[in-house]
């Protein structure tokens, strides 16, 4: 009978932590969002001693950019990096805050921004503990918080390894994001890197919708065999300029 009941307190112990760690990593679907574009709005370095010079040196250092290419991936969305790239080139330690207690100084990179759905990168390393990292992601809408990834790491380089329990499909697109050498290509599939970027799409909607008009008043004018026939040629058009 005893090994009975020490065998269910083992089963709801682990039902209890696979539930909690559901609830830590939400799945987010970009196909159910009104908006997919997020925004990386926050990262914070704490650490024992830390000045602003030490922190500016690891934001430039940490791989930000292949974190978010497998975050805007993995959950279909877009992300806005624009503010932490135009920070790194500027050099503006106006940007970062410090604050903190006597055991840690924590120096945060911070925009102010009137953004709904925002990314917030949170790294902690133990003034004791040197190997003792820990990294937290949390992306939020609004008032709430889709989800939050949380990993413990001993050098930062694991950040990817942990990830993977989080992104079902991390490992794939970090292969990717190397083979295809990303790092160094300014137009990453769904990471919005600088300003232009944001009006060369503006334009790029603004000529397909433009074009779909002067279809659809065309289109207009014709009878039904017209239109079958303009239908077959329009398609037959399109496959061979994509070619």
């Amino acid at each position: 009978m005893k090994n009975k009941h020490i065998q269910f307190i083992s089963i709801v112990i682990i039902l209890l932590i696979f539930n909690l760690s559901c609830f830590t990593n939400q799945k987010i679907d970009g196909n159910e969002l009104s908006d997919k574009r997020f925004y990386f709005t926050q990262f914070q370095y704490a650490l024992h001693g830390l000045n602003k010079d030490k922190a500016f040196q690891f934001f430039k250092s940490f791989p930000v950019k292949k974190i978010m290419y497998l975050l805007a991936k993995d959950y279909n969305i877009e992300i806005d990096i624009i503010d932490f790239n135009n920070f790194i080139k500027s050099s503006d330690m106006s940007q970062i805050e410090s604050y903190g207690g006597l055991r840690d100084v924590k120096q945060t990179w911070n925009i102010n921004k009137d953004k709904n759905n925002k990314i917030v990168f949170i790294f902690e390393q133990d003034m004791i503990k040197e190997r003792d990292l820990k990294f937290t992601i949390n992306i939020s809408s609004g008032n709430k918080d889709l989800t939050t990834i949380k990993t413990s790491i001993s050098r930062i380089e694991f950040i990817f390894k942990q990830i993977e329990f989080s992104l079902k499909s991390a490992k794939e697109y970090a292969k990717e994001y190397d083979e295809k050498n990303l790092d160094k290509v300014s137009l990453a599939p769904m990471i919005i890197e600088n300003s232009s970027e944001v009006s060369d799409k503006h334009d790029q909607q603004n000529k397909a919708a433009e074009i779909k008009f002067m279809i659809d008043g065309y289109v207009r004018q014709l009878n039904q065999d017209q239109k079958k026939e303009f239908k077959h040629d329009i398609i037959d058009y399109i496959y061979k300029t994509c070619e």
